[in-house]
C-alpha cells in the first residue's frame, strides 16, 4: 500500500513539475524536502501580483499520510504571514484541506493552485485568524498594508 501511495505522489509531483516547466503554471515551485521521502514536499508559491503578498515567496510544507488519497494531506505554511485564513502557527483554513471538503481526485497541482488562490483571494467568510479577519473587515487598506509589511519582512528573499 505504501509503495502505491508513494508512486501516486511521485507521479503527481512529476505532472506538477512538467506543468511548471511548460510554463502552464506561474509562481509555483515543487521539491522534495528529503530526496528519499516523497511524502514530505515543499511548495514555494510566489505571492500573486496586485495583492499584499506580491513579491513574497511562501513555503508550504505538505505531508501525505498513509491514508492519502482518501484523506487530505497535512499542509502548513512555514513563512510568517498576515492572512485571515492562516494562523500564527502556519495552520491553513482551506476547504479542500478539510475532511468534508476533500476529494481523492484532488491532486498536487490542484492543491498548489488552491494555495495560490488563497493568497490571491482570502476568504473572510471562513476565517482561521479572527484578529486578522476583523482587521480586513474593518479597515481593508490598513490590513493590506500590514500584510505587505509582513511580506516584505518575512517573505522577500
Amino acid at each position: 500500500m505504501e509503495a502505491k501511495i508513494n508512486g501516486r505522489i511521485l507521479r503527481e509531483g512529476k505532472l506538477l513539475n512538467d506543468a511548471i516547466q511548460k510554463n502552464e503554471l506561474y509562481g509555483i515551485q515543487y521539491k522534495l524536502v528529503k530526496e528519499d521521502n516523497p511524502r514530505h514536499i515543499s511548495l514555494l508559491i510566489t505571492g500573486p501580483k496586485d495583492t499584499p503578498y506580491d513579491k513574497g515567496i511562501f513555503e508550504f510544507r505538505v505531508f501525505f499520510t498513509g491514508e492519502y488519497p482518501h484523506v487530505p494531506p497535512k499542509v502548513k505554511l512555514q513563512t510568517k504571514i498576515y492572512h485571515p485564513n492562516i494562523n500564527n502557527l502556519g495552520e491553513i483554513c482551506l476547504n479542500i484541506l478539510k475532511t468534508d471538503g476533500w476529494n481523492p481526485t484532488i491532486n498536487l497541482r490542484t492543491l498548489a493552485l488552491s494555495l495560490q488562490g488563497l493568497l490571491e483571494s482570502p476568504n473572510l467568510d471562513d476565517p482561521l485568524n479572527l484578529e486578522v479577519t476583523n482587521h480586513f473587515k474593518s479597515d481593508k487598506i490598513s490590513a493590506e498594508n500590514k500584510a505587505k509589511e509582513f511580506t516584505m519582512k518575512y517573505a522577500v528573499i
